[in-house]
C-alpha cells in the first residue's frame, strides 16, 4: 500500500455503503440467501492506495473467532 491506514468503527460507519443480496451454494449441499450492507472494498482500498502491481491484498478482521487481541501492528 502507498498509504498504510487504519480506519475505526466510526470512520467505516461514515462510508458510502450499499447494500447485496447473495446466494450462497455450498459444496456440502447446503445454501442461503444473505443480505448485509457495507462499504465497498474497493472504496477503502483506493483509500489505502494499492502499489502498482499489487495482487493481494491482507487485512485483519475487528471480530476474532478465537477470542483472542484483534490488534495487529
Amino acid at each position: 500500500m502507498e498509504r498504510p491506514l487504519r480506519i475505526s468503527l466510526d470512520e467505516l460507519q461514515a462510508m458510502p455503503a450499499r447494500t447485496q443480496i447473495t446466494r450462497h451454494d455450498c459444496v456440502e449441499g447446503w445454501s442461503c440467501i444473505g443480505e448485509w450492507t457495507s462499504v465497498p472494498l474497493h472504496h477503502v482500498l483506493d483509500l489505502a492506495g494499492l502499489a502498482p502491481g499489487a495482487r493481494y491484498v491482507m487485512f485483519f478482521c475487528a471480530d476474532p473467532m478465537d477470542g483472542g487481541n484483534f490488534c495487529y501492528e
